[in-house]
């Protein structure tokens, strides 16, 4: 398994984090809708928590450039981070917002296939958010990543559905984009962590909408960039009133024709 398998690349990655701003830290407290996506993923995170004791514990995010996540688990569990990518700008702009957030960690430039030789059989936790589904061998990824694990320990990814109606979109707005994901569905992913040599603990559709998901990002030298953005913002605004509507008669099923994410979530077994 290595690089030639990427379908992204780190060109692709260098060019995205150098033109976009710093984001803002992770505030599960806060009530707003354009919260709702976080808020919804740290009761996630709160319920994989409770399981163990984390203080402590160590976790590694693969694919960390630019994360607002890594603070949060430091800051909200007291666990001990670290941050895995190669992309060097990525890696910065990483250590900036650690900085930001007052948080200590490690924040390393390497590729996911060849890491440091201590990170190897070391982590409690390792997650990842979209890293998998752009490997043409999504089990190879998640074999790679559950080296870092030690015995026992939680290896947590999540994708975007690309198999649903986000990756309709995406094909129509950017298939450029698109073509740089591999669609997995709950099932798929499962498996991929079976042929990977780990135990699935769930894997489930996560939300029962977020358009915000689709990339536009790349088309804004286009003509046609201000009618798919409008588009865009319509969805978006859409996939808003369903989260007010939730908040008032409950969360609706989560399905894998609409649901914006994957998650699975898998042990390293002796």
């Amino acid at each position: 398994m290595n690089r030639t398998d990427d379908k992204a690349g780190r060109e692709y990655w260098d060019k995205t984090w150098s033109v976009l701003e710093q984001p803002a830290l992770i505030d599960p407290t806060d009530p707003s809708l354009t919260n709702d996506v976080n808020r919804r993923l740290h009761l996630f995170f709160r319920h994989l928590f409770s399981r163990h004791e984390a203080t402590g514990k160590r976790l590694l995010e693969v694919g960390c450039a630019r994360s607002v996540w890594l603070p949060y688990f430091a800051q909200m569990y007291g666990l001990d981070i670290c941050g895995l990518d190669y992309s060097e700008d990525g890696c910065k702009q990483e250590e900036a917002l650690l900085r930001k957030a007052g948080v200590k960690g490690v924040v390393v430039n390497a590729d996911l296939f060849h890491p440091p030789a201590e990170f190897r059989d070391s982590f409690d936790y390792v997650i990842t958010f979209g890293v998998v589904e752009h490997f043409q061998d999504p089990a190879g990824c998640i074999r790679a990543l559950g080296t870092y694990l030690r015995t026992g320990g939680v290896l947590v990814t999540l994708v975007p559905n690309m198999v649903g109606i986000v990756g309709t979109l995406q094909r129509v707005f950017d298939r450029d984009v698109f073509e740089i994901h591999v669609p997995l569905d709950a099932e798929t992913l499962l498996r991929a962590h079976e042929m990977a040599g780990l135990t699935p603990v769930s894997s489930d559709y996560f939300l029962s909408t977020n358009f915000y998901v689709v990339n536009v990002a790349n088309r804004r030298r286009n003509a046609l960039y201000p009618i798919v953005r409008l588009a865009y913002a319509l969805f978006g605004r859409l996939s808003m009133a369903i989260w007010w509507l939730e908040r008032h008669i409950g969360e609706i099923r989560r399905t894998r024709a609409f649901s914006p994410y994957v998650i699975c979530v898998a042990e390293k077994r002796a």
